[in-house]
């Protein structure tokens, strides 16, 4: 069973390193268990690489569509007034490309006024959340460094306590062993 797997996924590794060396030469490589095995997965690694970067490049492909949707709808409201983009003075195609880029970066869909009022509500909030947490968090750090600070002060001073506590104590015992020797008077 386990020789039928190997032999089903040697020929899958083959079929895909057929694909990614086009018609160039396969290098040659060692066809046992272990080898095959990272072939393998390199293979599933590359494929799910592949699979995404295809997801990217539809979004992107989508998101051109929808630009160029954008801006043909704005070139005919330009030319309904009597303008076109080409008539437009050069800081109105900087202004232009400037609010086209500014969509782009902020990720909205087309380039009205309430798209743009709405991403920067969205961003204004999310700044808000943020530092709102950054104080949050100002806060309960300055809280724990007045308890660490706190609590390094008494324990210096328990410290010093066990100090003084152990001197005394040696004390007492060696006046009770002179005692004891006192008291036992050879006979």
């Amino acid at each position: 069973m386990e020789e039928e797997q190997v032999s089903h996924r040697h020929r899958e590794v083959r079929a895909w390193l057929e694909k990614v060396f086009g018609g160039a030469d396969i290098p040659q490589y060692e066809i046992n268990e272990h080898t095959i095995d990272i072939l393998y997965g390199l293979m599933q690694r590359n494929q799910e690489r592949d699979r995404d970067t295809q997801i990217i490049i539809d979004d992107f492909n989508q998101k051109a569509e929808e630009y160029h949707a954008e801006a043909v709808r704005l070139s005919s409201i330009l030319q309904s007034v009597g303008l076109s983009p080409a008539s437009l003075s050069q800081s109105g195609n900087v202004s232009l490309r400037t609010l086209a880029n500014t969509a782009l970066t902020l990720g909205i869909k087309d380039a009205t006024t309430s798209s743009y009022l709405l991403q920067m509500s969205e961003l204004a909030k999310s700044d808000m959340e943020t530092e709102q947490a950054r104080h949050s968090e100002q806060r309960l750090s300055e809280q724990l460094f007045t308890k660490t600070k706190a609590a390094l002060i008494k324990c210096n001073s328990l410290k010093k306590s066990i100090k003084c506590i152990r001197r005394p104590s040696r004390v007492p015992a060696t006046t009770a062993r002179e005692e004891n020797q006192r008291v036992r008077i050879p006979a």
